[in-house]
């Protein structure tokens, strides 16, 4: 039998760096809540497929890699490190996630995820860089055009 954390390895192997977005059926039962990837919107299986492929266009190549995971009972907690290469001009992207999930069997039913999306989406050039020592000074953020 698989640990939780082999689980987690797996999920991240087949849905995310492969693409297989059928396998989101195999990891995740049809009830599952996973929570804090956007607020306030819990997201379900057909939600995670929407996001996969959102991602998935953005950028390719993507290595995801448990660093460091705590299991106790149902519960499993990582942190996790994100590698891939952005889309328009290959250039490496990277970041962390940190994610809790409660297990009912071999199934993810309950997660809380918290990824580094302001990071993220400067170094895919869509934010200025250096956004967060800029809105910790006080600056807004204003769309240019």
């Amino acid at each position: 039998m698989q640990t939780k954390t082999q689980m987690l390895d797996r999920w991240y192997t087949d849905v995310w760096q492969d693409g297989n977005l059928d396998a989101i059926d195999i990891y995740f039962a049809p009830e599952t809540d996973a929570q804090g990837i956007v607020p306030d919107l819990s997201m379900g299986p057909t939600e995670f497929r929407d996001l996969v492929t959102v991602i998935r266009e953005m950028v390719d190549r993507i290595e995801i890699t448990v660093i460091h995971a705590v299991e106790q009972g149902n519960w499993l907690s990582a942190l996790v490190q994100f590698r891939a290469h952005r889309k328009s001009s290959d250039v490496l992207v990277h970041g962390f996630s940190q994610v809790m999930v409660r297990f009912d069997g071999d199934k993810m039913v309950e997660t809380y995820n918290s990824f580094d999306f302001l990071t993220f989406f400067e170094q895919l050039g869509q934010m200025p860089p250096d956004s967060l020592p800029l809105l910790l000074t006080g600056t807004h953020l204003t769309e240019a055009g």
